[in-house]
């Protein structure tokens, strides 16, 4: 099974990111055979108003481009860490692949929620 990194957008609503995370991996999972890496999650483990803490996190975040086989880009607008993540896999020779905002809408819309009812039945 293919690895892919998430790289997708961390503003100042970084719940609503996580979910949006969330359903991009589930997206990766469920339709492309794929083992989603969501480095999104590490925000929930820092305070982003804390400098050190949000060096830790983007380092560990990073250290996860070493295992994966592809970088998968959401959205047509990157952030400055979309940027470095895109850089550090382009050194690393890693793949990318770029998703357009109207796939992310598409993606969004079809996966409306981190808790996928089917995962129940």
């Amino acid at each position: 099974m293919k690895r892919v990194y998430i790289c997708a957008p961390l503003s100042d609503n970084p719940n609503q990111d996580v979910i949006e995370a969330v359903r991009f991996g589930e997206y990766a999972m469920k339709e492309c055979c794929a083992a989603p890496v969501v480095p999104h999650f590490h925000i929930l483990m820092v305070n982003p108003k804390n400098d050190k803490e949000t060096e830790q996190r983007k380092l560990a975040n990073f250290s996860f481009l070493w295992m994966v086989d592809e970088l998968w880009v959401f959205g047509d607008s990157w952030t400055d860490e979309m940027m470095e993540e895109i850089s550090r896999a382009e050194m690393l020779k890693i793949p990318i692949k770029y998703h357009s905002d109207n796939k992310v809408k598409s993606i969004l819309k079809k996966y409306g929620g981190i808790l996928n009812e089917q995962c129940y039945k």
